[in-house]
């Protein structure tokens, strides 16, 4: 973490109308030291909101933690976390399990709060996922962290070998 201060609810309500820092963190990686800060402290501020399940949650805080998820994706979950932060995706990924075992609904920001620390193919289950409705934000994080990997996978089974390995490189 930058270790500044966690950002308030309203804070992230203002962020969160921001259309097009939504579409640049859904499409495109970013490269500036001071946006990793602000995105770092939005990724921890968010995890907590969805943790606590905070009444300031809605869909505008969800699109923008979906698109933060993606970016998160795209840049291979560089962004400092803290043990604290750590503890919590714990929480929600248990959270996670727990419902789909049960049939039960997934919270979107739960899902979008462990998409911003690890990619949601990771999950157990992660297929289950698959085969539920979502809001259109959350869906583009599982089309982006599910189904796409699960595509590439497989058509890398199907990709012949032209010469044999000669190393482990």
């Amino acid at each position: 973490r930058s270790g500044g201060p966690v950002l308030e609810a309203a804070t992230l309500q203002e962020i969160a109308r921001d259309r097009l820092l939504q579409s640049v963190l859904a499409a495109e990686r970013t490269a500036s030291e001071d946006l990793e800060r602000l995105l770092t402290d939005m990724r921890a501020a968010l995890l907590e909101m969805a943790v606590q399940a905070a009444a300031a949650y809605d869909e505008h805080l969800l699109a923008l933690h979906c698109a933060l998820a993606r970016q998160c994706f795209l840049v291979e979950y560089v962004f400092a976390r803290s043990d604290a932060e750590w503890q919590q995706v714990a929480v929600l990924r248990a959270r996670i399990a727990a419902a789909l075992h049960a049939g039960s609904p997934v919270q979107p920001e739960w899902l979008a709060s462990v998409a911003s620390y690890l990619p949601l193919y990771r999950l157990p289950d992660a297929d289950a996922l698959l085969a539920r409705d979502w809001l259109a934000p959350v869906a583009a994080v599982i089309e982006q962290q599910i189904r796409m990997p699960r595509e590439v996978a497989r058509s890398a089974e199907t990709i012949s070998s032209l010469t044999p390995i000669g190393d482990a490189v």
